[in-house]
C-alpha cells in the first residue's frame, strides 16, 4: 500500500484533505464544507486529472523516500560484508566466515535480495562454486505475512462475500519469497460438492519493493560496468534477466496461464500432472490442491518400478517441454517435484510462475551444438560455445577449447547411467570452465542446464539404472532432423 492512513476524513475548512480512496492509490483533495465525512470516495468537486496529478506526485514521493530508506538498510548491511570481503582476500579472514554472512544479509535485505541470492546460486557460469554452494541455501528461507494482509488481498481480488464460496485455513501451508499458500474447498457452483483448493497469495507491497530493489540493483550494474573486468560479466544484462523473471512471479495472472499451457501440454501424459488453475488476478491465484508427498519421501519408500516410472516421467517432461513444446519449468527443484498420493507413479508439478523460452537465436546456437554432439566432433562442439556466447572475454581460446573438450568427451565416452556418471559433477565441471575462462552462456541456457542438474540428481535416487541417452534420443533426432529442413 502507498499510505492508506485513513479510510474515512473529516476535513477542516483550510487545508488540504488527505484521502485514500482504494489500496495503492492515495488522493490530495481541496479543501471542502467543515464536518464533510467522505468514505473512500473522490470528493464529487475535484476534477479527475487535478486527482490523477497529486496521485502521481504522491507516488513519486512516495518511492523516492522509501529508495533513500532502502539505500541506507543496503549500506548498513552489503558495506562491512564488502570490508570482510577484501580482508579476506588477504587471508587474514576465511572466506567460510564471509559467506554466511553474504546469505545473511541478503535475508536481511528483503524478499527480492532473496530471490537475487536463489538465482545467483544457479549462475555457476557467473560465480564461483563455494558462493553458489552457500547461497543455494536461501532455497530454505521462509518469510510469513499475517492473515489480514492475505484477506484483504483475497477481498480485493474477489469481493467481500469470498466466505460464502471459499472456506480456508488460516494458517498457510507453506511460504516462501514471494507469497504464501493456504488449504481450503471452494464451492464452484450450488448443486456442486466443494473441492479442495490452494490458495497462493502474493506478500504485501512485495511490487513496490520489488521496483524499488530492482533500481537500485540496475544503477549497481551500471556503476560495475565501469570497470573493466567485470565488464565481461554484462551486469546490466544479468539483472534485466532478473528483474523480468521477478515480475513473471509477481503477476499470479501469468501463473495461471502457465498452468493452463502445461495441462493442454501434457494432455493424454498420465504419469505427469499440474494442478488445475480456477480463479486468479495479479494478487491471488486458486488452484486445485494436488493430494501430494514431497518426492524425498517417495525416494525411500516407493516400489522399484514405481521409481522407475517417475525417473523416466521426470526425463521426458523435461526433454518435451525443451524440445518440443519450447516452454520450459524455470524453477525445477525438489520442492516443486511431489509424487501422488493416489498414484505413486504420477509426478505433480507446481509452482509455474517462472518459465523459460528458447528464442530463435538460442535455437540457432543449440541445433548445430547438437548436430557436432551427435557426430562426435566434440572440438567443434567447444569452439562454437566460445564463438556463439553473448559475452566473451577469453584469453586463451586454445585452452579454453582443450580443457572443454575433455568434458564433452567425458559425456560421449560412456553411457549415461546415473548410477556410473556423475552428471552434476560434470555440469558444475562445463560451468566453472566458462566461469575461469570468462565465457559468459544465455540465461536461457543456464536454467536449463540447472533443470538438467536437478532432474539428474532426483533421478539418480529413483533410478540408477536410467539411461538418459537412449531417453533422450527420440527428441534429439527429430529436433535436428526439423532444423536440418529449416
Amino acid at each position: 500500500m502507498w499510505l492508506q492512513v485513513f479510510r474515512r476524513v473529516v476535513t477542516k475548512k483550510k487545508g488540504i484533505l488527505l484521502l485514500a480512496t482504494s489500496p495503492g492509490i492515495l488522493y490530495l483533495c481541496p479543501p471542502c464544507q467543515e464536518g464533510r465525512v467522505l468514505n473512500r470516495h473522490i470528493y464529487h468537486d475535484v476534477p479527475e486529472s487535478t486527482a490523477r496529478l497529486y496521485s502521481r506526485v504522491f507516488k513519486r514521493i512516495y518511492f523516492a523516500v522509501k529508495t533513500i530508506a532502502k539505500v541506507i538498510q543496503i549500506i548498513i548491511y552489503l558495506v562491512p560484508l564488502s570490508i570482510g570481503y577484501l580482508i579476506s582476500r588477504t587471508g587474514l579472514l576465511s572466506r567460510d566466515t564471509v559467506l554466511p554472512w553474504l546469505r545473511y544479509s541478503l535475508v536481511q535485505l528483503g524478499p527480492c535480495w532473496v530471490k537475487l541470492g536463489q538465482w545467483a546460486a544457479t549462475r555457476a557460469d557467473l560465480f564461483q562454486p563455494d558462493i553458489c554452494r552457500e547461497l543455494s541455501l536461501l532455497h530454505s528461507y521462509v518469510y510469513t505475512h499475517p492473515w489480514s494482509a492475505t484477506e484483504k488481498a483475497i477481498i480485493r481480488s474477489f469481493g467481500g462475500d469470498y466466505p460464502t464460496w471459499l472456506s480456508l485455513n488460516q494458517n498457510p501451508v507453506n511460504s516462501g519469497a514471494v507469497g504464501q499458500v493456504y488449504r481450503g474447498t471452494m464451492q464452484r457452483s450450488e448443486d456442486a460438492s466443494p473441492v479442495a483448493v490452494a490458495v497462493k497469495v502474493l506478500h504485501p507491497n512485495i511490487r513496490i519493493d520489488t521496483d524499488i530493489d530492482l533500481f537500485l540493483l540496475g544503477a549497481g550494474a551500471s556503476f560495475l560496468e565501469l570497470f573493466p573486468p567485470l565488464k565481461w560479466l554484462d551486469p546490466r544484462q544479468s539483472v534485466e534477466h532478473f528483474g523480468d523473471a521477478m515480475r513473471h512471479q509477481l503477476n499470479l495472472m501469468v501463473e495461471h496461464e502457465n498452468l493452463a499451457t502445461f495441462r493442454k501440454n501434457f494432455e493424454g501424459h498420465g504419469n505427469v500432472r499440474f494442478p488445475e488453475p480456477f480463479l486468479s488476478s495479479s494478487d491471488v491465484i486458486i488452484e486445485s490442491f494436488e493430494e501430494s508427498i514431497p518426492i524425498s519421501v517417495a525416494i525411500l519408500h516407493g516400489s522399484t518400478e514405481d521409481k522407475r516410472v517417475l525417473a523416466k516421467s521426470g526425463i521426458r517432461m523435461f526433454l518435451k517441454m525443451v524440445f518440443q513444446d519450447n516452454l520450459i519449468h524455470g524453477d525445477l527443484h525438489p520442492g516443486n517435484l511431489l509424487v501422488s498420493r493416489d498414484s505413486p507413479d504420477q509426478l505433480v508439478v507446481l509452482d509455474v510462475g517462472m518459465t523459460t523460452t528458447l528464442q530463435d537465436n538460442q535455437k540457432q546456437m543449440l541445433y548445430p551444438l547438437i548436430r557436432s554432439f551427435i557426430k562426435h566432433e566434440y572440438e567443434e562442439v567447444c569452439w562454437r560455445l566460445l564463438r556463439d556466447a553473448p559475452c566473451n572475454d577469453c584469453t586463451n581460446p586454445a585452452q579454453f577449447v582443450k580443457e572443454m573438450s575433455a568434458v564433452v568427451r567425458e559425456v560421449a565416452s560412456t553411457r549415461i547411467m546415473l548410477g556410473q556418471l556423475d552428471v552434476s559433477g560434470l555440469i558444475v565441471r562445463f560451468l566453472s570452465t566458462l566461469q575461469r575462462h570468462k565465457v559468459q552462456l544465455e540465461s536461457g541456457f543456464v536454467s536449463t542446464i540447472v533443470s538438467v542438474l536437478v532432474l539428474e540428481g532426483v533421478g539418480r535416487s529413483l533410478d540408477p539404472e536410467l539411461d538418459i541417452l537412449k531417453e533422450a534420443a527420440p527428441f534429439l533426432i527429430t529436433q535436428v532432423a526439423t532444423s536440418n529442413e529449416e
